[in-house]
């Protein structure tokens, strides 16, 4: 291999090496592979054992081996189609006369053949799509995508045309090599193809002929082989239009315009511009170049506006023409993909906003819901006032929203955004008189709110006539719960006699009672009787309490006559004396004591008294005073004290114990030493012997039955 090839193999397989990160599979050896690029041919294998050398015998099917070469492989790693591969060769085509048709190539290792494989190698270009695109009235593009197979490279694309008419008189002279009919290489998208080469036929270069057109694309290679494809076109001048077209205001920030396009048998729709201008300082805010502006381009999709369907629409912006809300002025211009433009159509649109009117509970022209009043930017609306609701009375309008309002000419002017008015109502006061029927009185006067109850007052339940009768209040002539307009309220009253009196009055030598429904007043002189006596403080005096017969509680008192009995203390009882009190033919007694006046006892404690078997001591308590008032009190909870218990040595001995408690003081009886039990005495028995260290001596032990602690 000649040293320059050799250099770009390296560099062929350096770069597939650095693109070819990817995951690692492993294979069988003898796995091959090959990919035609950079006008040569790599081939690929896998071998995982041990390798002294790896080669790669290539040749055509083409008179048979005359072209075979030995080529030396490279190791490596390269990720071909997904798969890993260790060696790999590169060699030109032109190693092989650049001839198309099967390629063979064997894999020996170590001189051994492990792989082989056939392969189809095209050293032509091939013409893998073309297209056609019609521009406007003055001619069409022709589009090729052009691949030179990875051979040699594409040196030109020839696109030799002609029209139908008068056969090739039209065709350029020289097509194969003369410029005039060569595309221009680059990069194009068309109905979501690319294209490598581009070609225009211009409709005046071919004498502005109408009918079908034909323009052949060749491809040459560097080896001078080439590939073909025909195409025809045929032009349409038939122009799309505009059906119907509609605004759609969107708030203050602007307005959507929606247009139903059609192509009226032309090609398909390839934009629809919508150039807008205010009528404010003419067209100032037109963009620029608005025919392909894709600022003004509107969006195709399908859309319905008020029942009608439209599939085109674009949303012009306030912000995009300095804010302003005159006048707008769109003209609608359809464009279909072979350029012709169609016949525009004019929109004209005006901003509008509602003032909503609200009669908040009343009726405004004639309705009690909500309306709107619709305006441009700056329009005066006059705005009556509205039917206040039953009861009510209009006070003004609550403006919110945008816009200006003017109370006093009740004109509203239409601002750039919506507005409102609130009915404002205030409720109706009426005047609620209330009189006496009877002496026709004003009792009280008050405003009361429509609809609502007035506060009557309190009227005479009773009102005095004479010593017989009275008039009595019946009730009110009318209800006042629900007042509506201007209203007087009267009391009624009926005559009746006095029924119901008060108590007595005293008034000295007469007494009087008042009839409790209307006051009259009734006097009269009392009649007394004796009731009871009312003894003084000191209980040692008395008067007669005398009662009026008409009323109790008129009373009058006279001393009455008195004497006594004396009584002295003792022990147990206070000394008093016994009044009597006498007053025409009544009498009555009345203790007076001396309180605490009682000598009281003197108790002293006179013996004790012990049951048989001590287990109750009894304290006899007698009075200084008076020997007859004794007391008693028993202890039958005695307290044991011993004093020696029974032994082999001692008796058992106890004495007993007696508390008992009289007026608060304790008192304590021991008894002398009681004997219970004789002595035991001693009971020893031997319980051992001790002999010293050499038995010359022995000690008996004897301890007591009684007391082990008693040993001998």
């Amino acid at each position: 291999m000649k040293t320059g090839l050799k250099r770009l193999f390296i560099a062929v397989l350096a770069c597939l090496l650095v693109a070819g990160a990817f995951p690692l599979y492993a294979f069988a050896d003898g796995s091959f592979d090959y990919e035609v690029h950079s006008g040569g041919i790599a081939v690929y294998t896998y071998y995982s054992g041990a390798v002294s050398s790896v080669q790669f015998p290539t040749w055509t099917s083409y008179n048979g081996q005359d072209d075979l070469i030995w080529y030396n492989g490279t190791a490596g790693s390269w990720n071909v189609k997904g798969n890993y591969y260790n060696y790999a060769v590169w060699f030109p085509i032109s190693d092989h006369n650049n001839e198309s048709g099967t390629y063979i190539t064997h894999v020996y290792v170590n001189g051994a053949s492990v792989a082989g494989g056939t392969y189809e190698v095209n050293t032509s270009p091939s013409i893998l799509r073309s297209t056609t695109v019609q521009n406007g009235t003055a001619g069409y593009y022709a589009y090729a995508y052009v691949s030179d197979n990875g051979t040699s490279g594409i040196t030109r694309v020839q696109f030799p045309t002609w029209t139908e008419y008068n056969g090739q008189d039209d065709i350029q002279s020289d097509w194969g090599s003369n410029s005039a009919a060569s595309g221009t290489a680059g990069s194009w998208t068309v109905d979501g193809q690319s294209y490598n080469y581009q070609y225009y036929v211009s409709f005046a270069a071919h004498n502005g002929e109408t009918g079908r057109y034909n323009t052949h694309i060749y491809a040459y290679n560097a080896l001078g082989r080439t590939a073909a494809v025909g195409l025809s076109f045929t032009p349409n001048f038939t122009a799309p239009s505009i059906a119907k077209a509609v605004a759609v205001q969107d708030g203050t920030g602007g307005f959507w315009l929606y247009a139903n396009v059609v192509t009226n048998g032309g090609f398909d729709i390839a934009r629809v511009q919508y150039p807008t201008w205010t009528d404010n300082n003419g067209q100032d805010d037109l963009v620029g170049s608005w025919e392909t502006n894709g600022s003004i381009t509107g969006s195709s999709g399908s859309w319905t506006v008020n029942g009608e369907t439209y599939n085109s629409r674009f949303y012009v912006n306030v912000s995009a023409h300095n804010n302003e809300y005159g006048s707008y002025t769109t003209d609608i211009y359809p464009f279909n993909k072979g350029g012709i433009r169609g016949t525009g159509k004019r929109i004209i649109y005006a901003f509008n906003f509602n003032v909503g009117v609200n009669p908040n509970g009343g009726t405004w022209s004639g309705s009690s819901s909500a309306q709107n009043v619709s305006g441009t930017v700056g329009a005066v609306k006059t705005i009556a006032d509205p039917t206040p609701p039953t009861g009510y009375h209009f006070t003004s309008w609550t403006k919110g929203g945008v816009g200006t309002w003017n109370a006093s000419s009740k004109q509203f002017t239409i601002g750039v955004g919506d507005g409102s008015l609130k009915a404002n109502y205030a409720i109706n006061t009426y005047t609620v008189t209330f009189k006496n029927g009877y002496t026709n009185e004003t009792l009280k006067t008050e405003p009361v709110n429509h609809g609502s109850a007035a506060t009557a007052p309190t009227p005479a339940a009773y009102i005095a006539v004479d010593g017989a009768k009275h008039m009595k209040f019946t009730g009110w002539d009318k209800a006042f719960n629900n007042i509506t307009g201007t209203t007087v309220v009267t009391a009624q009253y009926a005559e009746e006699a006095h029924d119901a009196w008060t108590a007595y009055t005293n008034n000295g030598e007469t007494h009087s009672r008042t009839c409790e429904h209307c006051g009259y007043v009734e006097t009269e002189a009392h009649g007394y009787a004796f009731d009871s006596f009312v003894w003084s403080a000191d209980g040692t005096a008395a008067q007669a309490k005398l009662v009026c017969d008409k009323d109790a509680a008129h009373i009058k008192y006279i001393d009455a006559q008195m004497s006594f009995v004396h009584h002295d203390a003792t022990c147990e009882q206070d000394e008093y004396t016994v009044y009597t009190a006498t007053y025409a033919g009544e009498t009555e007694d009345n203790t007076v004591t001396v309180e605490n006046s009682a000598t009281g006892h003197a108790y002293t404690l006179t013996g004790w008294t012990w049951n048989a078997g001590h287990t109750a001591a009894t304290a006899t308590f007698t009075c200084g005073n008076d020997e007859t008032h004794v007391e008693t009190v028993t202890d039958d909870e005695i307290e044991i004290i011993p004093v020696s218990s029974q032994g082999c040595e001692t008796d058992e001995v106890v004495k007993y114990k007696a508390v008992v408690t009289f007026e608060d003081v304790d008192y304590t009886e021991i008894t002398d030493e009681i004997k219970l039990a004789d002595r035991t005495g001693h009971a020893y028995a031997l319980t051992g012997w001790a002999w010293n260290g050499d038995h010359t001596a022995a000690t008996a032990t004897f301890t007591c039955g009684n007391d082990e602690t008693h040993v001998e």
